[in-house]
């Protein structure tokens, strides 16, 4: 392929977390309830695995992909 770049490093790092806490404050009348969810993403510009259609592909002919 052509135009593809490896990196030592991927440059996408993406940290999803999160919880929840809850239990009763009187029985079968209150209660309490805490959820907290959290998200750290690092991005880049640089796109990888992006495949782009050829001109022929873009005007449906599809005759070329059994190579």
């Amino acid at each position: 392929m052509t135009g593809v770049r490896t990196l030592a490093k991927a440059p996408f790092h993406r940290n999803q977390f999160g919880g929840t806490i809850g239990g009763p404050i009187k029985s079968d009348k209150t209660f309490f309830f805490f959820s907290y969810s959290g998200l750290r993403q690092t991005t880049s510009s640089f796109l990888s695995g992006a495949i782009v259609p050829t001109a022929l592909e873009r005007i449906g002919n599809f005759t070329a992909l059994g190579d």
